[in-house]
C-alpha cells in the first residue's frame, strides 16, 4: 500500500490535478478523486471546514499526463449519467408532506412500511400530547408525570426501532412548527447520539426526559421577548436566561424527577469554554447529558424554522457545530454527533460528481463524507458512495 504524504493547503491552486486521490486529514474520507481538478468550491470547503492539510500518495500532474493514467469510471456512471445542471436551476420543491413521509416499499416490504407508519403516527400523537402538557404548565394546571414517561419511552422506542426513518422525517420536514415538535425532535437526536456513545440506558432515559422538558420554562417568559426578531436588550436577555431554571424547577418540584434529569435541563446552555449560563460551568463540570443536549438543541434550532432566522440546510448546520467544537461544545461529543448523523445528515439533498441529484438516506459512521444516497429521478438507484471510487458529493443543494 502506498504511503500517504501531507499536501499543504497553501500549495493547492484552482485547476490543479493529482496522480492519486486526495484525502482529508483523517486519511479515510476522499476529498478529490484522481485526475479531478481542484475547483473554487473545493478551496472553499477547505477554508470553511478548517482542514489543516490533505493526504495523497500522488503528486500534481498536467492534464496530458493524467489522461493516460486515470482509471475508467465505474460502470454505474452510465446509469447515473444526467445532463449537467446550471447552478441557477432549482431542484423541484418538496411540498407535499406525504411525499416527505414516503418510504420505499420495495426496500422495506409491506410489513416494515406498516411499522414505520405506526411510528410516524406515534410521533404526531406525542407532539399533540406534549403541546397539551406545555399549555397546562403555562396555565398552572395539574400535569401527570406518567404522560412525560410515556412520551420518553416512545422516543426511545422509535430511535431503537426506526432511527433512520425518524431522522429522515425530522430533516425532511424542515421546520418545527411548535415548541412541542421541536422538543421531540431534540429528544430523538439526543437519544440517537447517546446510544451511539453507549451511555447506560437509565442515563439515556434521563436525557430524553430532559430534552422533552428543557424549554418548558419558556412558557413563563414574556412572548414579546421570546418572539422578538431583533437583538435582545441586556435586561431582556437576563429574563430569557431564567427559562432553564424554571424548567429545572418544574422537573424536580412538580414532577419529582431525579436530580440527574434536572441537572441536564439546568445546564443545557452551559458551554465547554465556560461562556454559557446559568453558572458558567466548563468542560467536565457540565453533565455529559447536558453537553449532548446542547448540541442537539443547537442543531435543531439551525435546521428548523424559527421566528428570528430562516432555516438552513443540515450540512450548513453541521459545519456550524464543527466550527464551535472545542469552544462551545465538547469536541468528543461533536465527533460522536458527526459519526451518528454523517457530515451530510439523512434527508440532505446533494449533487454528485457526475451532476446527478440524490438524497442521503443513511449515514456512514466509518466514513461520514460517504453516506448512502438514493438518486432522485427515474432510476431511483441506491448507491453506497464508500464503494464508488469515482463518485462523490460535490455540494449540498437547498431542498427547494
Amino acid at each position: 500500500m502506498e504511503t500517504l504524504q501531507q499536501v499543504s493547503i497553501g500549495s493547492l491552486k484552482e485547476g490543479m490535478k493529482f496522480s492519486a486521490p486526495l484525502f482529508f486529514d483523517d486519511g479515510e474520507n476522499m476529498f478529490l478523486p484522481k485526475g479531478h481538478a481542484v475547483s473554487t468550491y473545493h478551496l472553499n470547503v477547505i477554508t470553511r471546514w478548517k482542514v489543516p492539510f490533505l493526504l495523497s500518495s500522488g503528486h500534481p500532474v498536467s492534464s496530458e499526463e493524467i489522461e493516460s493514467e486515470v482509471e475508467e469510471l465505474d460502470p454505474i456512471d452510465e446509469l447515473l449519467e444526467v445532463e449537467e445542471l446550471d447552478d441557477a436551476e432549482e431542484v423541484e420543491e418538496l411540498e407535499d408532506l406525504e411525499e416527505l413521509e414516503e418510504l420505499d416499499e420495495a426496500d422495506n416490504g409491506p410489513s416494515q412500511k406498516k411499522n414505520q407508519d405506526y411510528y410516524l403516527k406515534l410521533y404526531h400523537d406525542d407532539v399533540v400530547l406534549l403541546a397539551g402538557i406545555f399549555s397546562r404548565y403555562q396555565s398552572k394546571q395539574p400535569i401527570d408525570r406518567a404522560e412525560i414517561n410515556k412520551i420518553a419511552n416512545d422516543v426511545i422506542t422509535v430511535v431503537e426501532k426506526e432511527q433512520t426513518m425518524a431522522m429522515a422525517y425530522i430533516m425532511n420536514r424542515g421546520k418545527s412548527d411548535s415548541l412541542a415538535s421541536s422538543s421531540i425532535n431534540i429528544a430523538i437526536v439526543s437519544a440517537t447520539v447517546a446510544f451511539h456513545m453507549q451511555l447506560p440506558r437509565q442515563r439515556v432515559i434521563f436525557l430524553v426526559t430532559a430534552a422533552l422538558l428543557h424549554d418548558i420554562g419558556m412558557m413563563m417568559i414574556s412572548e414579546t421577548i421570546v418572539n422578538k426578531k431583533t437583538m435582545l436588550t441586556s435586561q431582556e436577555y437576563e429574563q430569557l436566561k431564567l427559562h432553564s431554571l424554571y424548567s429545572a424547577r418544574f422537573v424536580t418540584d412538580t414532577l419529582m424527577l431525579p436530580n440527574e434529569c434536572a441537572n441536564i435541563v439546568q445546564q443545557h446552555h452551559e458551554r465547554w469554554d465556560g461562556s454559557g449560563y446559568p453558572k458558567g460551568r466548563a468542560e467536565d463540570d457540565i453533565d455529559v447529558g447536558a453537553r449532548i443536549l446542547a448540541i442537539a438543541d443547537t442543531f435543531e434550532a439551525l435546521v428548523g424554522k424559527k421566528v428570528y432566522h430562516d432555516a438552513i440546510i443540515s450540512y450548513e448546520a453541521m459545519k456550524t457545530l464543527l466550527a464551535e467544537s472545542g469552544t462551545h461544545f465538547d469536541s468528543d461529543i461533536v465527533k460522536a454527533f458527526v459519526q451518528t448523523m454523517g457530515v451530510y445528515p439523512v434527508g440532505s439533498i446533494v449533487q454528485l460528481s457526475n451532476n446527478a441529484i440524490a438524497k442521503v438516506i443513511e449515514a456512514n459512521q466509518t466514513a461520514p463524507f460517504q453516506p448512502v444516497v438514493r438518486l432522485q429521478g427515474d432510476s431511483d438507484a441506491t448507491i453506497k458512495l464508500a464503494q464508488q471510487k469515482a463518485l462523490f458529493i460535490v455540494r449540498v443543494v437547498a431542498p427547494r
